[in-house]
């Protein structure tokens, strides 16, 4: 599929490695500063929250700049946020509100790396290999991202508060040195669409998570949640089978196009 997408896959795999290091520390490194749920859920919301403040403008500056630089000079500032966090954390001057900035910063950043990294892949490959790309993204992410990478921050924040932060300035700084792909034109503000609704949703979920484990207990937002996906599921079955039982849209370009007219106007 050719080296670019390499380069990409490489990337991919090592950035979604300290998320999913920092999916299990970040709220541990909370917790351990504080007993409210609202400032442990305000970590998550403020992680989440420039997605509403810059999701769609990081879509307009995706299609006018070099996706490239972008994306390595949003990594880059999220290694360096990550970078202060760690000497804030060793030399023990860390508290909760730092913290919390650091959550904003990094989230801010965030932004800019998945709304022009989540539209390289199609500049990348062809369309018959798109299904094998997404395949091999999305099993890079449920591997370190959900399954490998938690286990390991929680491993290395019970080793000490800095650790699994150090691992992902790392892993962050490898995606900067990885990321060598020159992209043409790309799709970065319907990206960034799609991207704010689902992390608008995050938002909302998140504060109201705070607030519902703050009046009734710890295990009410499970509950909440889980009431709340199965009306989900009721409200949406119907259209997702009509979505997955649609027959595929052959893909037509110019030269098919033409042929097609100029057989329309012969008598």
């Amino acid at each position: 599929m050719g080296r670019d997408f390499r380069w990409l896959l490489a990337s991919s795999w090592t950035s979604n490695i300290g998320d999913g290091v920092a999916l299990a520390a970040a709220p541990l490194l909370i917790a351990s500063m504080t007993s409210s749920p609202i400032l442990v859920a305000a970590g998550a919301i403020l992680q989440f929250l420039p997605w509403l403040l810059f999701g769609l403008h990081a879509g307009a500056i995706a299609d006018r700049f070099d996706r490239r630089r972008l994306v390595m000079f949003a990594n880059a500032a999220r290694a360096v946020v990550l970078a202060a966090l760690c000497i804030f954390l060793i030399t023990g001057v860390a508290n909760i509100w730092i913290v919390l900035a650091v959550a904003f910063l990094y989230g801010t950043a965030e932004v800019f790396v998945d709304t022009a990294g989540s539209t390289l892949l199609p500049m990348l490959v062809k369309p018959a290999d798109l299904g094998i790309g997404n395949a091999r993204l999305q099993a890079g992410y449920l591997v370190a991202n959900q399954f490998a990478g938690p286990p390991l921050g929680a491993f290395l924040f019970a080793a000490g508060t800095a650790w699994p932060f150090l691992l992902e300035v790392v892993c962050v700084s490898f995606a900067v040195v990885r990321q060598r792909l020159v992209p043409a034109e790309l799709q970065g503000r319907v990206a960034s669409v799609n991207m704010v609704g689902v992390f608008g949703g995050m938002v909302v979920g998140q504060a109201l998570g705070g607030v519902i484990a703050q009046v009734w207990g710890l295990t009410a937002p499970w509950w909440f949640a889980f009431v709340g996906a199965a009306l989900t599921l009721l409200l949406v079955w119907k259209p997702i089978s009509q979505i997955v039982s649609a027959k595929p849209i052959a893909d037509t370009g110019p030269e098919d196009a033409e042929p097609a007219s100029q057989s329309a106007n012969e008598p």
